[in-house]
């Protein structure tokens, strides 16, 4: 419970309340704006309605709190965010960043401007129907992959379990640097440039042919993706140790770690922001998803070309996975045979059994 001496000052309008102990105390709709709550205990208090705006909030304790429909708005939180309910709140330029949080509802709340860069969003973070703009900011927060899948991450890339903002041409930092390595790193037989544009992929019979199916293209751009991340978990405490060996490993991550962005950027592209079936994305995202696949199709080539001796002598190939799930989808197949088929090449039965329960179509409620 709430020390009473504390909240006899907060009631009385004491400014300096840092440190003190409002556990479960009252506080619904209240004009607190201006007060110091640094360090001050505010676990399972009931915040709802109130404004809060100006206040110092740093190292205060939230667990618990109800906070429903607060203003915070411009306010910098620095603390552990647990089981919070922030939902329809007035957030616009609220700051979040390196926040830790878990089970924290921002439902229907307006996160305009506000930061969550670097922040760590765990378990049962919930943004749905939430307001955002341009300036909100989730640069260099890590959480989990579904919320790539949001509206309001929708420009951002989820890379490596973090999410980077996106460029204009669709692509990020880190998506770019690893093409980048694996272009460098191919070596691809240098007959002449002409040659190598005259044989890269057709972006625009990719776009026709991604238009075509994209429900099926970002099915299997997520299941994939998660095989892929599997498959790079799997050999991360396998790296060989003689030099030979270990270049060609290294290539194959740095193949592997492109697939996976390139994929989750490919079904993040393709995604119903509407929420509607009868939504589909515009031409330009088409074609932003087109290039992708074209970019990639284009390094593993290059890869294959140079080095074919050597990833043919390892079981798992991601040269393979890349062209095993343009070939399926290109012929038609449903996305679940060229699933299974890129599965068995890169995993044996295990992975096969995860595929077959993440392609199992969800039972409608």
């Amino acid at each position: 419970m709430a020390d009473e001496k504390d909240l006899e000052r907060l009631l009385a309008g004491d400014v300096d309340l840092s440190r003190s102990d409002l556990r479960k105390a009252n506080l619904s709709n209240m004009d607190l704006r201006g007060r110091d709550f640094s360090g001050a205990l505010l676990e399972r208090a009931d915040l709802r309605g109130s404004d809060l705006r100006d206040c110092n909030l740093i190292g205060s304790t939230f667990t618990g709190c109800n906070a429903e429909n607060v203003n915070l708005q411009g306010v910098k939180i620095n603390s552990v965010l647990v089981a919070v309910n922030v939902a329809g709140s007035n957030l616009r330029g609220t700051d979040f960043s390196h926040c830790r949080m878990q089970n924290i509802s921002f439902s229907g709340a307006d996160i305009s401007g506000a930061s969550f860069a670097g922040a760590h969003f765990g378990e049962d973070v919930v943004f749905d129907d939430v307001k955002f703009d341009s300036g909100t900011d989730f640069e260099g927060a890590e959480g989990l992959r579904y919320l790539s899948r949001l509206p309001a991450f929708s420009g951002y890339a989820y890379e490596q379990g973090k999410f980077r903002r996106l460029k204009e041409n669709g692509t990020s930092d880190a998506l770019e640097r690893t093409k980048q390595q694996i272009d460098s790193g191919s070596g691809h037989l240098e007959h002449t440039r002409s040659t190598a544009r005259a044989s890269r992929p057709n972006v625009s019979v990719i776009q026709a042919r991604i238009a075509a199916s994209p429900n099926e293209v970002q099915a299997m751009a997520i299941n994939l993706a998660v095989v892929v991340k599997a498959h790079l978990d799997f050999i991360a405490s396998r790296k060989p140790n003689d030099p030979e060996s270990l270049t060609a490993f290294d290539e194959q991550t740095r193949i592997l770690l492109a697939i996976e962005a390139g994929l989750n950027e490919i079904a993040r592209i393709l995604n119903n922001q509407s929420g509607s079936a009868s939504v589909q994305p515009s031409g330009k995202e088409f074609n932003r998803a087109a290039r992708i696949v074209a970019d990639l199709s284009d390094g593993i080539e290059k890869s294959l070309n140079k080095n074919s001796s050597k990833w043919f002598e390892h079981a798992v190939n991601a040269g393979l996975i890349g062209a095993a799930s343009v070939f399926f989808s290109f012929c038609g197949a449903p996305a679940a045979v060229g699933f299974a088929t890129a599965a068995a090449l890169i995993g044996g039965k295990a992975v096969i059994d995860r595929a077959s329960s993440l392609l199992k179509p969800e039972k409608k409620k």
